[in-house]
């Protein structure tokens, strides 16, 4: 990916926000941490650990291009899922999981010049769900470069909710939530032929 060290760097934001009292997570792969009622008083047993929420390797990045061309000068945008905050609130029936992805986006040699503009997708999906197509959720995303010489920026969509229904006294710590870029199949086979050469 043409992503940098040091164009990362440049483009870290604040810290990640917190909803109430639930605590934030910022990271690749991670539990979202324990989880509380906004309403919980300090001597009740505390509720189970939140879903792990987990970035999706294979699709974790993507590269827009314009045209046909496949070269780097045919590059629009390079977009990376660099990291999310998270929280979740158990219910008596179910446990309710907000995700913020955020995302790098760099501009590319092809893109438009000036204040330039465009979009992608990502999805939240949850394994044991499948095949029920509730499991995954696709979320479009717009970003704008707020000026022409930007080269990289940060972009953190809206907090994601995401239901999950539970047994009463059901933990669903051990459940799994996967977030990743919604790809073409031929984004998909070029971030996998990747990771493979990286891997020999």
């Amino acid at each position: 990916m043409p992503f940098s060290d040091t164009a990362r760097a440049a483009a870290a934001t604040a810290p990640a926000r917190r909803f109430g009292r639930l605590a934030l997570v910022l990271g690749g792969v991670a539990a979202l941490g324990a989880c509380s009622s906004l309403g919980l008083d300090l001597d009740d047993e505390p509720p189970p650990p939140c879903p792990t929420v987990r970035i999706d390797r294979d699709t974790a990045q993507m590269v827009q291009y314009a045209g046909q061309g496949r070269d780097i000068t045919d590059m629009t945008y390079a977009i990376e899922i660099q990291g999310y905050g998270g929280a979740c609130e158990y219910e008596d029936d179910a446990v309710i999981v907000q995700v913020v992805p955020q995302f790098l986006v760099e501009r590319g040699p092809a893109a438009p010049e000036g204040t330039a503009t465009g979009t992608f997708s990502y999805f939240a999906a949850i394994p044991s769900y499948y095949p029920d197509p509730a499991g995954k959720q696709v979320f479009p995303l717009r970003f704008a470069f707020a000026d022409p010489v930007t080269p990289v920026m940060a972009v953190r969509d809206e907090p994601i909710t995401l239901t999950l229904p539970r047994a009463p006294g059901e933990s669903l710590a051990d459940e799994d939530i996967y977030i990743g870029l919604q790809l073409t199949p031929e984004q998909l086979q070029r971030n996998r032929e990747r990771s493979a050469a990286g891997a020999r």
